[in-house]
């Protein structure tokens, strides 16, 4: 799907719902990205119908020299969301969600990699005029990475969150 230098993200497939089990377990990924740690049953309860293409949500597996390291997903932003978060119902908005699975890999630029691959990948395809995403304010190396990306803060949500967004400027 997207290849970057030693970068790779993929379809997430089946056989990646063991290690989504593993990373959504590890208590260093909870703290930014969930708060109880998930069973096989529970992941493939919620990822499954998401690879299979049954759900708006399509889900993806970051590799970092053919290593899985990261999960990314993206996902027109349906009406609710466009409503919760202000923004017109005729906008051509994406969301997208992510973590790194792999601890020992923070801090490296991995993650502002991805996300730029994702953010490049949704343009060129999709033609994103916008991409927004939710980050805990306690996550500081997030928002950090995602500013570095090009996304700016917009506003203060529930629940000790922030919504980001990054605008296409060849759109505006």
């Amino acid at each position: 799907m997207i290849c970057k230098d030693n970068l790779r993200i993929r379809p997430m497939n089946h056989g990646d719902l063991g290690l989504m089990a593993t990373w959504l377990s590890d208590p260093r990924v909870l703290a930014f990205y969930g708060d109880n740690a998930w069973s096989l049953e529970a992941v493939t309860a919620k990822y499954g119908p998401r690879i299979d293409g049954s759900h708006n949500v399509v889900p993806c597996i970051v590799e970092y020299n053919l290593t899985p390291v990261a999960y990314i997903q993206y996902y027109r932003l349906q009406e609710g969301e466009l409503h919760d978060f202000g923004y017109p119902a005729d906008e051509s908005i994406f969301g997208i969600d992510q973590f790194m699975g792999e601890p020992d890999l923070w801090g490296h630029g991995i993650g502002t990699t991805f996300v730029s691959a994702m953010l490049e990948y949704l343009n060129t395809h999709l033609h994103a005029a916008k991409v927004a995403l939710e980050v805990k304010r306690t996550n500081p190396r997030a928002i950090r990475c995602y500013e570095k990306c090009g996304f700016k803060r917009v506003k203060n949500l529930a629940e000790d969150m922030i919504l980001m967004e990054w605008v296409n400027n060849a759109s505006t």
